[in-house]
């Protein structure tokens, strides 16, 4: 994620700068240049100006928001999202959930298991793995926190 955003805010980080020397030029370059070429930094600062910061916001939102995966814990059972789909498993055929630097690895009763990817957000691996086998439990107990 970070790959993305670093060139998003170069860019937006350009924009603004160059927004800020050509409004500069226009608001107070009377005694630097011709009224021409104050007008002409008006024209190229001022919508960079507005540019750079609405493409910073708004790109970093959309890359935050952009996620389409995710992992649902709910009382049926662990649900897989990627894209469009979604793969449950229910709880009972959870064998278990342990951490690597590769990811989350979720074992099935009876079948392959899953692996998710290394980073989330919000919360650490090995903590991530831990409350996947706390709610593991408690939904196969019939304690589902509520």
């Amino acid at each position: 994620m970070l790959g993305h955003l670093i060139p998003l805010w170069l860019v937006a980080a350009t924009l603004v700068s160059i927004g800020g020397v050509g409004t500069g030029l226009h608001l107070f370059g009377e005694l630097v240049v011709t009224p021409a070429q104050q007008a002409l930094a008006g024209l190229v600062g001022w919508p960079r100006a507005l540019l750079g910061p609405a493409l910073g916001i708004g790109g970093t939102a959309r890359t935050l928001t952009a996620e389409d995966r995710a992992l649902r814990l709910s009382p049926d059972g662990l649900g897989w999202v990627e894209g469009r789909g979604e793969r449950l498993t229910p709880w009972p055929r959870v064998a278990g959930a342990s951490w690597s630097k590769t990811g989350l690895l979720i074992e099935i009763v009876d079948g392959e298991p899953l692996r998710l990817p290394a980073r989330w957000l919000g919360i650490r691996g090995p903590a991530l793995a831990a409350r996947v086998l706390e709610l593991r439990r408690r939904a196969l107990l019939g304690a589902w926190p509520g």
